[in-house]
Formats: C-alpha cells, structure tokens, sequence
C-alpha cells in the first residue's frame, strides 16, 4: 500500500503532500519561487508548453533519480527542444509532475532553470 502523503524538500522548506499531488501548485502554494525572472508573468500556466517550470526532481536523498515518477510525453518532448536540448535528465517540468513519492527538489538559473551550474534554491 502506497503512502498517503510524500515530503517534498528544497532548500527554503519541507513539505508535506497528499499522493498525486501537481508538483507547480504545491510550490506555487507555499510561496516557493518557481518562475524565474519575467517568467513569473509570461508562462504557460501550467500547460507543459514553455519549460520555465523546470526543475531537478531527485529522490529524497538527493543522490539519485526518481523511479516511480517518470516524465509525461509532453514533457519529455518539451525538454527535447533548447534551452533543455542534452540536459541532466532528472530535469522535470513542475506542472507535469505528480508527487508520487518523498522528493528533493532544487531550482536553477535562466529563463528556463537550464543553468544548471547556478542553484537558485
């Protein structure tokens, strides 16, 4: 029987989820900057189109890629297209993501958290 709730850790705050939560709303919920730059204001809204969403989705211990919560169709051909173009594959689109387990979850520079060698959080 899977939990009912999950724990999604950045480095701001821990929160607790219930299963099959959208990964967006919840950031978006706890006052956790999810947008970087004008893209707080110029996004898709959560429709999985522009990757300004993105961020490193890892299990809890922050070692090692997720296995139960695996990437959408729409979002691994988003993430095909530049800036994401040959990008750690833990990148995720948050507004794609379900929580289906504990995560850790950090934010990067640039327009679209491609700039994976600046943490914004």
């Amino acid at each position: 029987m899977s939990k009912l709730k999950h724990l999604i850790k950045t480095s701001l705050k821990t929160i607790e989820v219930p299963s099959g939560s959208n990964l967006r709303k919840i950031l978006l919920e706890h006052n956790i900057p999810l947008y970087n730059g004008k893209t707080q204001a110029f996004n898709c809204g959560g429709n999985g189109a522009c990757g300004t969403c993105a961020v490193q989705v890892q299990t809890i211990d922050g070692h090692s890629k997720t296995q139960i919560m695996k990437r959408t169709l729409g979002e691994e051909v988003r993430l095909k297209l530049p800036p994401h173009l040959n990008k750690n594959e833990d990148i995720r689109l948050a507004c794609q993501c379900t929580v289906e387990e504990d995560i850790e979850v950090q934010k990067f520079d640039g327009v679209c958290g491609h700039k994976l060698d600046k943490k914004v959080w």
